[in-house]
């Protein structure tokens, strides 16, 4: 996997297994280099299923997942998985840890030297809006929820990866706070060019965040495309229950996201004055 730009990831006809069920249904897509592609679904539909396959934290029954080429199973997992930055559900901060050896621990594993990680971690405070002096020794359980979410995304990109993975990583917080790390990541995301899937059950979040969009149910890729194509000609009714949702909720609070049509507000703005 090449490092300093977003990694391709090639996912065809996969088939993953949580004990008798079939979670992920012969799933093919393909991620393009610095994309960010939002699963969403109802619950149950594989999103965190499909995600997990992504670096071997589930095994595949079938089919393979290539990351530039190469196929993931190639690679050890523990290898494999310090190439790409996750944040998952259940997969918290260390709480014997400090906020800066939590974010510095994946580039220590990589074999960074300790200047070097020392910087990264004022640099990575710093981009999530952690002043690193009043936070660095701080231990997770003396954080606020939105403090802890900001160095789990900063944890998750602190060794530069080519590929960012996270599920639901806003889902626990209050509107204000979720509001803000979704700018945060946006921002993160356009600047360095990460790869980045991000699994959620919110259409409204996905036609923020996302530059495709991927619909699971039932395990099976019943829709894949922009946030305007999935608005305008939803692929069934599960779909179309989820722009349902989704127009609700903008009409409800205002968020800045034009369900209609599946635009984002900055899309159809028009010059400053």
């Amino acid at each position: 996997m090449r490092g300093g730009t977003g990694a391709r990831v090639e996912i065809r006809d996969l088939v993953v297994r949580r004990g008798n069920r079939v979670a992920v249904d012969h799933v093919s897509l393909t991620v393009e280099p610095g994309e960010l592609l939002v699963i969403i679904g109802p619950s149950g539909s594989g999103k965190s299923s499909l995600l997990s396959s992504i670096n071997r934290l589930i095994e595949i029954e079938s089919g393979f997942v290539r990351l530039d080429d190469e196929d993931a199973r190639a690679l050890v997992p523990h290898e494999l998985r310090r190439r790409i930055g996750y944040c998952f559900q259940g997969l918290g901060l260390f709480p014997h840890l400090t906020v800066a050896e939590n974010v510095g621990i994946t580039p220590r594993l990589a074999g960074w030297d300790a200047a070097r990680i020392e910087a990264r971690i004022e640099v990575m405070l710093a981009s999530v809006g952690l002043e690193p002096a009043a936070y660095r020794d701080r231990l997770p359980s003396e954080l606020s929820g939105g403090q802890a979410q900001r160095v789990a995304v900063a944890r998750a990109l602190a060794a530069a990866p080519p590929l960012l993975l996270l599920d639901e990583p806003f889902g626990a917080l209050d509107p204000d706070t979720r509001a803000r790390l979704q700018d945060l990541l946006l921002e993160i995301q356009r600047q360095s060019r990460v790869t980045t899937i991000l699994v959620s059950h919110d259409l409204s979040e996905a036609i923020l965040l996302g530059t495709r969009i991927a619909v699971l149910v039932d395990g099976g890729l019943v829709q894949l495309g922009t946030p305007a194509e999935v608005v305008r000609a939803p692929a069934g009714p599960a779909v179309q229950a989820l722009v349902d949702a989704a127009r609700r909720r903008a009409v409800l609070l205002g968020d800045g996201t034009n369900a209609t049509d599946g635009t984002k507000a900055a899309d159809t703005a028009g010059p400053a004055t």
